[in-house]
């Protein structure tokens, strides 16, 4: 009778060990990543949650469907860490600059760096008025540490109206996040920060 149950033990240990295998630093960088979030200044309305509008909507920063990629299938470059900013003003330029946890800085001069890398500089880089910046972590292990996203007006008297809201969207982990900040002559940067 024992030998009846022998294939089935022996099936459950192999089962166990194959769910068993070592953590790599590429798996604790990913769970850093889903526990992190954007934190930002008294003007800045920050959320964490996503509301599903439908299907993706190219260049606008937002997960429109919740699936935790921002813009995907819009030609943007994706990764562990995706940071994107878009506006509607065709005239203006904003900016992003990334410091990184070591004081080096991703930004339109420095457009590489330790796997990070600005993916477009809008309105520069020809983006037909589709305005949208994005840097982007194509490496295996980001650095543990505070990271601070600068969005900023490039020319602040390129402002027409009074000023202008730029979405900022972000994939940490698998999980995406959001933004919304007003950038005005008086108030030409905003600041945004996590933690990974």
């Amino acid at each position: 009778m024992l030998r009846n149950y022998a294939p089935v033990y022996a099936f459950v240990a192999t089962a166990s060990l194959l769910a068993c295998r070592p953590v790599s630093a590429a798996d604790v960088a990913a769970q850093r990543a889903d526990r992190a979030a954007f934190s930002g200044g008294a003007g800045t309305e920050v959320s964490r949650s996503c509301v599903v509008t439908g299907v993706e909507t190219c260049f606008n920063a937002i997960d429109d469907n919740c699936n935790g990629l921002v813009d995907e299938g819009c030609g943007l470059k994706t990764g562990m860490i995706q940071l994107l900013a878009a506006w509607d003003e065709a005239s203006v330029d904003v900016d992003l600059a990334l410091e990184l946890p070591s004081g080096a800085v991703v930004d339109k001069s420095n457009r590489n760096r330790d796997s990070f890398a600005l993916d477009r500089d809008c309105p520069k880089d020809g983006c037909s008025d589709q305005n949208e910046e994005g840097i982007v972590f194509a490496g295996g292990e980001p650095a543990a540490g505070e990271y601070t996203l600068t969005v900023k007006l490039a020319r602040p008297a390129d402002l027409t109206a009074d000023g202008v809201n730029v979405h900022v969207g972000g994939r940490l982990g698998t999980h995406s996040h959001a933004a919304t900040v007003r950038l005005t002559v008086a108030h030409p940067s905003e600041v945004l920060k996590f933690v990974l």
